[in-house]
């Protein structure tokens, strides 16, 4: 029994020794283990003529102005009002929580002496409204009411041919 733990001891110790147990404090820990080629950071030189001629031929006419397909436009709608309390900590929580949902832009925190309320959504009408509110319902969201509001919403410019 006492030669077998001697044994073990050795074989322990030969380990330890061995090159296979490294300290990452060591200097060479990570050179050993990866192929490692240095970088060393200079100046690139270009020749705007040379390497793009096409840019500069061009001229002007590649910052052409583009002509919008739609602007946004305040118009009478709806917003779906998701969430109502007295309380503004947990108002600003559950309107972070929204955003992160449902995305910045469609939440809104308003509020309406003595509730802070959160209304989601930017609808132009009441189908409209009725299809966000059964995607909230999907999405958990089963309190919720629609509410008129006027809202920002993307008209398509006349001419356009989206």
């Amino acid at each position: 029994m006492i030669k077998l733990l001697l044994h073990c001891l050795l074989a322990v110790f030969l380990m330890l020794r061995s090159e296979v147990f490294r300290s990452e404090s060591e200097p060479d820990f990570y050179k050993a283990d990866y192929n490692f080629t240095e970088i060393k950071a200079g100046t690139i030189e270009i020749d705007a003529q040379k390497d793009i001629p096409g840019l500069l031929s061009q001229g002007s006419a590649a910052i052409e102005k583009s002509i919008p397909d739609s602007v946004l436009k305040k118009v009478s709608g709806f917003r779906v009002q998701i969430f109502k309390t007295e309380d503004i900590n947990e108002a600003k929580r559950r309107e972070s929580m929204y955003a992160n949902m449902l995305g910045d832009e469609n939440v809104l925190l308003i509020f309406e002496k003595p509730f802070y309320k959160i209304r989601a959504g930017r609808l132009r009408d009441k189908d409209e409204a009725i299809e966000y509110q059964n995607m909230l319902l999907n999405k958990g969201i089963n309190a919720s009411i629609i509410v008129p509001d006027e809202v920002e919403v993307r008209i398509p410019v006349a001419g356009s041919n989206k």
